[in-house]
Order: structure tokens, then C-alpha cells, then sequence
């Protein structure tokens, strides 16, 4: 997997730093943790403060793209993100106990 950063983009007033990659020579679409890692190798980061926003794939390629976003501190990160984004970026999955406790999703109104 050859992962190529294409646009770094300082935000002081969340700090951290915007990202936005490529990914060739991948037979498989990566997980999100793969790239998390690949990512803070990349740019010095730690990878619990790096979070994949976005991966987007073309139907019939191998090109990956996507947006990360670096955090300067763990701090700031739980501030701005939401829980289940840390969760995903991580490689957590919720257990089916934990779903089961969610409450359920309201009825569509007819």
C-alpha cells in the first residue's frame, strides 16, 4: 500500500491538521486503522490523535482518496469529534450488547 499525501492544511482554531491522501498499488480497499497508522507514520502524529474522516473509492479501480484529520492533543479531539468517529478510526465495533442498549430509532411518521 502506497499512501501519498496530497494537501496538508494547518487549523489552529481546532488544532490540528487537515489531510488529504491517495492510495495506490492497494488490492484492497484499506481499513481505517490501516490508514490511521500509514498516516501518522507520514506526518509525525500519533495515531490515537489521527481520525479518518473520509475514504472514497471508484467502482472498477484501485485509487483510494480520502481526509484525515491530525490532532495536537486528545484534548481538542474529544471536543470536536464526534464519539463514534474516535470509535471507527480506531477499529472499534460496538458489541451487540452495547447495541442492544441503544435506545431505537423514532418510526417514520406516515
Amino acid at each position: 500500500m502506497d499512501v501519498k499525501i496530497t494537501q496538508k492544511q494547518k487549523n489552529p482554531v481546532f488544532h490540528r491538521e487537515e489531510i488529504t491522501f491517495e492510495v495506490r498499488e492497494s488490492k484492497a480497499t484499506p481499513t481505517r486503522k490501516e490508514l490511521r497508522e500509514k498516516i501518522a507514520a507520514l506526518t509525525g502524529a500519533k495515531p490515537e490523535l489521527v481520525i479518518i474522516e473520509k475514504i472514497s473509492t471508484r467502482f472498477g479501480s484501485t485509487f483510494v482518496g480520502g481526509k484525515a484529520l491530525a490532532y495536537e492533543e486528545e484534548k481538542g479531539m474529544q471536543k470536536t469529534e464526534l464519539g463514534h468517529l474516535i470509535n471507527k478510526s480506531a477499529g472499534i465495533k460496538k458489541s451487540k450488547e452495547e447495541k442492544a442498549k441503544a435506545p431505537p430509532a423514532p418510526a417514520p411518521k406516515k
